[in-house]
């Protein structure tokens, strides 16, 4: 900080360096920042455009256009062999939303079923309504409801946890996700087969294909999430999650900061108007437990949040960039290119922490990037030395679990930041150097050691 008595500036590229009185001391202090932000925006950058920002590429069009062809073509065989399973895709995702960093290699789609929604109501589970039941309803006995009646499962809820319905009642018909997910991806598996695959694009393998070959039963099976393994051209895989999901109208009940800071006199209220207005999905968990999904709703939002300062933009993919490249685990080994790299957080939390920070305070849409890389990351680490990093659409949650690990990580985040700080120093000339030095030198993260077995001796008596 500039001093009142000599309000010099401390950093070493600053030319002027002499007593100034009073009056002067504030427009100097204010123009060295200014220089200072301006020395790292360049250096965010050019972290971004040399390493975080996906190129605007032919093949990385045709990538995209020939993923999209082939889940079509899935999805329409899907429904040929069974018609219940008519679906469509909703485009989601960091490759959608304009976050993918380094390689275009994962995307992300929600599945949706056709006419699930028209037949059940959603049933809020527990204090936190975090959980669902997609209950089908007792007055519609169509020939919809027959069709799925082998996915049905009788529930019974106990009065003592609250919940949010329609009637009553505490005995029900509700729809089982995980046997229609067990459904759905084995007919999935047997599309594999029978479409005839974009050209340069081929399929390696699944986690149903992976499952079935080491005998998982189809319960373990319905658990997880499908995901496809490609490759494109024989040498970029590209991963590719399917999510089964049913859409429904409307907004839930549980929407978090997303409805108390969004008021009528916030800049972004009319996004919100039409994203309640989008409706949103739900998907499968366990069983007949469901989960509401966001990515719609997240998608919107940050659409907006770009739209109003393309520097968030940046300064989030540089921080995808840092969380995924910059960290690796110490070791004995003095060989720190052999280590994988460790990610701090998942981006799931990164990007709510982001959205969380734009929404409640409006002057990021008129901040540089530097700045907003800088507070996104310290506010990380406070999040993460105190457990708390908030979720916009659930109240009272967090995204981080404190813990020992989660302290190890925050050390390493702090250095980091430093490094970071210490770019505003740079000049225009040693911009290109500076990024290149930091993006390849990594910083060890010390993790915890586990705890030691403690064996038992069984003592005698001598």
């Amino acid at each position: 900080m500039l001093g009142t008595s000599c309000p010099v500036c401390p950093c070493a590229q600053c030319k002027i360096r002499k007593r100034l009185r009073p009056s002067e001391s504030n427009a100097l202090k204010n123009l060295h920042f200014s220089i200072h932000r301006m020395a790292l925006d360049e250096c965010v950058l050019y972290l971004d455009e040399k390493y975080a920002k996906l190129p605007d590429s032919k093949e990385i069009n045709d990538i995209q256009t020939a993923v999209e062809e082939a889940i079509s073509s899935l999805l329409k065989s899907v429904a040929a062999r069974d018609v219940r399973f008519a679906s469509k895709f909703t485009r989601s995702g960091s490759f959608y939303e304009g976050t993918k960093i380094m390689q275009p290699d994962e995307f992300d789609f929600m599945v949706w079923l056709s006419g699930l929604s028209e037949i059940c109501e959603i049933i809020y589970m527990g204090r936190s309504k975090r959980h669902i039941l997609m209950k089908v309803l007792s007055h519609n006995e169509d020939d919809v409801v027959h069709l799925w009646s082998e996915f049905f499962e009788e529930v019974s809820v106990n009065t003592d946890l609250p919940y949010h319905a329609s009637s009553n009642e505490r005995t029900f018909r509700c729809l089982d996700g995980s046997t229609i997910k067990q459904k759905f991806y084995s007919l999935l598996r047997e599309a594999f087969k029978s479409i005839t695959w974009p050209s340069n694009l081929k399929l390696l393998t699944s986690t149903g294909l992976a499952f079935d070959r080491i005998g998982l039963s189809g319960a373990m099976q319905a658990s997880a999430s499908e995901k496809l393994d490609l490759v494109w051209k024989d040498h970029l895989k590209v991963s590719v999650d399917l999510a089964l999901a049913i859409e429904c109208k409307g907004w839930p009940l549980l929407s978090g900061i997303f409805d108390s800071l969004i008021d009528e006199g916030h800049p972004a209220f009319s996004v919100k108007t039409e994203i309640k207005r989008a409706g949103f999905h739900v998907v499968p968990k366990l069983g007949a437990i469901w989960r509401i999904s966001w990515s719609k709703a997240e998608a919107a939002l940050l659409k907006y949040i770009f739209s109003e300062n393309e520097q968030i933009a940046v300064s989030y993919r540089v921080a995808k960039l840092i969380n995924e490249t910059h960290f690796i685990e110490a070791s004995g080994n003095a060989d720190a290119a052999a280590h994988m790299p460790i990610r701090l957080c998942d981006s799931f939390s990164l990007k709510h922490l982001l959205m969380f920070l734009v929404i409640s305070n409006s002057s990021y849409f008129r901040k540089s990037c530097g700045e907003i890389l800088v507070d996104l990351l310290q506010n990380l680490h406070d999040g993460m030395t105190t457990g708390n990093c908030p979720l916009v659409f659930l109240a009272g949650s967090s995204s981080l679990k404190s813990g020992p690990a989660l302290q190890c990580y925050a050390v390493a985040l702090k250095k980091s930041i430093n490094v970071l700080l210490n770019m505003q120093e740079t000049v225009a000339s040693q911009v290109a150097r500076t990024c290149e030095d930091f993006y390849n030198d990594k910083i060890s993260v010390v993790l915890p050691k586990p705890p030691r077995n403690i064996r038992s001796y069984k003592i005698t008596k001598l």
